[in-house]
């Protein structure tokens, strides 16, 4: 038996909760990856972003928009303005020059 608040559920039911979870989770995840997908694909189309691989920066900006609930904490020094700028400056500015060759892949 688990616990749900101040139900009891059958360990079945609790096997069930969790699967549906990782269902709506990963829905959501691939919603997400997708938005993000089709907003990158449409500003490098636009050249409002430069030419980037756009699966790839997907799949890195969602990893960071993750990550970044888990780095902030709210009342820790930062204000929330602050933060997401420092988020967003290195999102649509990098951390490199934008001058420099695009890294090769290793070999």
């Amino acid at each position: 038996m688990g616990r749900v608040g101040s139900r009891s559920i059958a360990k079945n039911d609790l096997a069930e909760v969790v699967r549906v979870a990782k269902e709506a989770a990963i829905e959501l995840h691939d919603s997400c990856r997708l938005f993000l997908l089709q907003t990158i694909s449409q500003g490098v189309e636009s050249e409002e972003l430069r030419s980037v691989a756009t699966e790839g920066t997907s799949r890195v900006l969602l990893s960071k928009l993750s990550w970044m609930m888990r780095w902030f904490k709210h009342g820790r020094g930062r204000i929330e303005r602050s933060f997401a700028a420092t988020c967003c400056g290195i999102l649509l500015a990098g951390i490199g020059d934008p001058q420099a060759p695009p890294c090769r892949p290793c070999a």
